[in-house]
Order: C-alpha cells, then structure tokens, then sequence
C-alpha cells in the first residue's frame, strides 16, 4: 500500500509576481539548433540582456526555431548583433516582437500540487495574447504582448494569492 500526500490550499500562493517590460522577443531558426545555440554562446557582451530562452517546433512549416526574450538598456544593440550574426552563420532572423514582457512567479509547495496551469490559463483565457507559457515544478514564466503584462498581473492577483493581498 503506498501513501501520496497532496498539498492543496483554496487559493493558490504565490510569493508575487515579477515582470521585464520593454522587452524584444527575437526568433531565429535553422535545420541545426546547435548553430544557434553556438551563435548566442558568442555573444558574451550582451548574454546579460537575455531574459528567457525557448525552443518552439513548428510541425506544419518544419521550422525549428529558438526564442530569445532579449531587454535591458542595451536591447535595441542586442537585437541588431543577433540580427548581424544570424546572417554571417546562415540562420534566419524571422522576426522580432516589440514590445514584449515576461511575467513570472512562484510560491510555495508549486512542486507538490496540481492545478496550477489550470488556473493560469483559466484565469487569462480570452482576456489576454499569451505568446508563450513556462511551466516547472517550481515556477511559472508567462510571455505577452508587452501592453499585457499589466493586465495580465492584474488578473492573476485577483485569483493567486499574494503576500500582500487579501484572500
């Protein structure tokens, strides 16, 4: 006989939401991951304007593509040296979204529970243009439209609790 314990609150906590505004979500694609990943571990001087990095898959065009969540004060010089490398190495620029934000949080016993993307998606579903979404044992990253990162925190506060909130 096994035992498997569930934590489960009524609200879902969260320690707050944090969010990078003004932000360029740039994506590249190539047959060859490896080169883009080899083309971004050149750019030592602005790795520290890449806020988020995922691999999307395209099925329906065969694009293998990689999205770099690019901010900072130096993000319009980031983009454009990712734009100048991509065309040296022969791997597409496709585009870029301007502006674009992140929104990500985590709370307590994230790793222990279900329901939490549910939630999230219950609660922006139709209100919101998510881009992509995040989803660990521990945390939620959430890309938007940059307009809707304000929209979308607002939402998720009415249903996640936050340290400062009153649920």
């Amino acid at each position: 006989m096994e035992t498997v314990a569930v934590y489960w609150e009524p609200t879902i906590k969260t320690y707050g939401f944090n969010e990078i505004t003004d932000m360029s979500l740039v994506r590249m694609a190539s047959d060859n991951l490896e080169k883009i990943g080899s083309l971004i571990d050149e750019l030592d001087s602005v790795k520290n304007q890449f806020a988020l990095l995922w691999n999307q898959n395209d099925s329906q065009h065969d694009i293998k593509s990689i999205c770099l969540g690019v901010s900072g004060q130096n993000r319009r010089h980031a983009v454009a040296l990712l734009k100048q490398k991509c065309l040296s190495k022969n791997i597409d620029f496709i585009d870029e979204i301007y502006p674009a934000g992140i929104v990500y949080f985590h709370g307590p016993h994230y790793g222990d529970r279900y329901g939490i993307a549910e939630t999230v998606f219950k609660t922006l579903n139709g209100k919101v243009k998510i881009i992509a979404a995040g989803f660990s044992g521990a945390a939620v990253y959430l890309v938007f439209p940059g307009g809707d990162v304000k929209t979308a925190i607002a939402l998720l506060s009415q249903t996640f609790e936050t340290p400062d909130s009153e649920h």
